[in-house]
């Protein structure tokens, strides 16, 4: 998910003075001997051919150590020039055109296009020498270890889950489902309607607000959804509420809406999609509300199942599933008037579902997770399922792994989080469990999980998954500048293989600052661009490609869908168009202008930008200490136009929204 953090704070043009001197004395002050802070490279993979070649396995049996050589050899890294490079400086030459790029599967494994276990890695560069423990050394998670003067590098380990922190609320309640958006996780309370917990230390979530249908009794809050300044909540017997987060402190309701106003309403799970808010209501089928005036919604439309438990929206269907009548597809093209696709009985009890690729993951209850094919929408049919520890509820999707939250089975006490590969889709794998007590909604970011636990709260769990590559795992290093103007081809994360009738293609104009008047060679740079569920739901689809000297980049072959459209540069902030319908045919997203400064990548242009910056200020590539991620206008050089570029971007925070047109 990305960092919804906030608009742009104003900053007075002394302010920012202030902030550049203590930048550039930090820096003069690292010069004269303390070491520099690591860079973090972020995603700046080229798809091109890769010179190095197939890395090595490193002959020791383990799934996570490797050799750049091939044949396994100790064979040193060096620069272009042949001088060696020390482990401090792994964080500054990742990426670089004196250093390395470790891909698996393709993609650069720091790329924010990386989806192994855990997500990108930051590389750090580590002793890997057989007499500091070699194969053994631990690797922290979302890390991947280098050391240059043996040419070895190693992933995380893995071992067992465990808690990281918790929050805990006095009194009676019971958590529902539960979203995380930048600092702040929210969760559907029970009793107590929508929390607010700030999680910026996973380790200490610190409690922030609340909301509350009603002033005394029980809210039953059941599920949350979270885009942009508003959270989506379901209360059962209520109907959904909006809620304005803009202020976490102090969430205010917006907005709300009863499927029945005579009756009341058993609102469930609920999923957003642009515009369209889609709510399982039991009885009441799923009702689907728009929702583009959060201070007026309003009904449109219903897919008329007997009971609905959860529903799932991907294109123009939506999945449903129904308790004891399993799974339902309609067509929703036309949200006010539905129309059912394809059935699939249950094989325990279907209570959730989230597709991926040409499969539905169902969570059946005692049944377990059970994997649907559904490229033919029509015929949805069984490929297998999987046991699990405890009863199958709630189901979230990342990183290629699927997260389940389990409640207790008849006679015990201990609900699960258990986390299954999906590498091979059709039979998922068993990675970790986390034991507890009943688990009600995960929701899983980089290496951590989120659960909202039926009586201890939010907890915070690391699984601890293994970062193996599933490969091929491939390297290069030395990498020459031709590759930089080779023709540029859009690799997608491979999740689905989509059918050439239901796809459509994409092109996309940015503006580049700091680099002169388009055309130029310095506007052909590497371009990231992530498609996402509107509802900050899963990554759909991520392309590292390159944008030609106008500044525009074309994309062929995407699945049609509504998406939320993200693009930037390896240091610029993220723009988004949110929610954007993309059928048939060529569709031109005008994505605006891309706010340089944000080098080590955190979502904001902050104090630590400049730091980097005044680190390498004053040096040009091929010069000690030259560091690529502050040459923010790419003239090759660290200097005052860098600096002014920071500047004037100090305090923005993304992703930074944009029409599209």
């Amino acid at each position: 998910m990305d960092d919804h953090r906030g608009p742009h704070r104003p900053w007075s043009a002394l302010g920012v003075a202030l902030v550049a001197l203590a930048a550039l004395s930090w820096g003069i002050a690292r010069a004269a001997g303390s070491p520099p802070p690591p860079a973090d490279p972020g995603p700046l993979a080229l798809v091109r051919p890769i010179s190095g070649g197939a890395a090595g396995d490193a002959g020791d049996g383990q799934a996570t150590t490797y050799c750049f050589a091939a044949t396994n050899e100790i064979r040193p890294l060096v620069r272009r020039d042949g001088s060696a490079i020390g482990r401090g400086e792994i964080g500054a030459l990742y990426g670089s055109r004196d250093g390395m790029r470790i891909y698996d599967g393709g993609v650069d494994v720091v790329s924010s296009a990386y989806q192994g276990p855990a997500g990108p890695k930051t590389p750090v560069g580590m002793d890997l020498s057989d007499a500091a423990g070699w194969p053994n050394v631990a690797v922290p998670s979302g890390q991947v270890a280098i050391d240059p003067l043996l040419g070895r590098f190693k992933f995380h380990d893995g071992g067992s889950a465990y808690r990281v922190g918790s929050w805990d609320p006095e009194g009676t309640h019971g958590h529902g489902g539960v979203a995380v958006q930048g600092h702040y996780a929210y969760v559907a309370d029970w009793v107590r309607g929508l929390d607010v917990v700030d999680v910026s230390n996973p380790a200490s979530p610190v409690f922030k607000g609340n909301w509350s249908p009603t002033p005394t009794g029980w809210a039953y809050g059941l599920d949350v959804v979270v885009d942009g300044n508003y959270a989506y909540a379901t209360m059962k017997f209520k109907g959904l509420f909006i809620l304005d987060i803009t202020n976490p402190s102090n969430p205010r309701a917006v907005g709300s809406i009863k499927s029945s106003p005579t009756e009341d309403d058993a609102a469930l799970h609920l999923f957003k999609a642009g515009n369209l808010v889609y709510v399982a209501a039991e009885k009441f089928g799923v009702v689907i509300y728009d929702v583009s005036s959060p201070s007026r919604p309003t009904k449109v439309g219903v897919c008329p199942i007997g009971f609905a438990e959860s529903v799932w929206v991907e294109g123009n269907l939506a999945y449903v599933t129904g308790g004891n009548l399993g799974l339902y597809i309609y067509d929703v093209s036309n949200p006010g008037r539905p129309v059912l696709k394809g059935t699939l009985p249950r094989l325990g009890y279907s209570y959730d579902v989230q597709v991926w690729g040409n499969y539905a993951y169902v969570t059946e209850g005692l049944a377990g997770l059970r994997v649907v094919n559904i490229s033919d929408p029509t015929r949805p049919a069984h490929v297998t399922a999987v046991s699990t520890s405890g009863e199958a509820y709630d189901i979230r999707i990342a990183n290629r792994c699927a997260y389940i939250a389990e409640r207790p089975r008849l006679g015990s006490s201990n609900g699960y989080l258990e986390v299954f590969d999906l590498n091979v889709p059709t039979s998922p794998t068993l990675l970790s469990r986390y034991t507890t007590v009943r688990v009600n909604g995960v929701f899983p970011r980089g290496p951590l999980a989120y659960l909202a636990n039926q009586s201890l709260g939010l907890v915070v769990v690391n699984p601890n998954l293994s970062e193996a590559p599933s490969g091929p795992v491939t390297v290069d290093y030395n990498w020459d500048d031709s590759s930089a103007t080779a023709t540029p081809t859009a690799v997608p994360t491979p999740t689905m293989t989509p059918d050439p009738s239901s796809t459509m293609t994409l092109t996309l104009q940015v503006v580049l600052q700091g680099r002169g008047n388009a055309p130029s060679a310095r506007w052909a740079v590497p371009i990231t661009v992530v498609l996402s569920d509107p509802s900050d739901g899963p990554v759909r689809h991520t392309y590292e490609t390159m944008c030609d000297a106008q500044g525009q980049l074309t994309i062929a072959g995407i699945p049609q869908g509504v998406y939320d459209v993200r693009v930037r540069r390896a240091t610029s902030l993220f723009n988004v168009c949110r929610a954007r319908s993309l059928g048939p045919g060529t569709h031109v997203l005008h994505m605006g202008t891309l706010r340089e400064g944000d080098s080590n990548q955190d979502g904001s242009i902050d104090i630590f930008d400049f730091a980097l910056l005044a680190g390498s200020y004053g040096t040009a590539n091929g010069q000690p200490g030259y560091n690529a991620r502050s040459d923010l206008n790419g003239d090759e050089r660290v200097d005052i136009f860098d600096f002014a570029l920071l500047a004037s971007n100090y305090g923005l925070t993304g992703p930074l929204e944009v029409s599209g047109n």
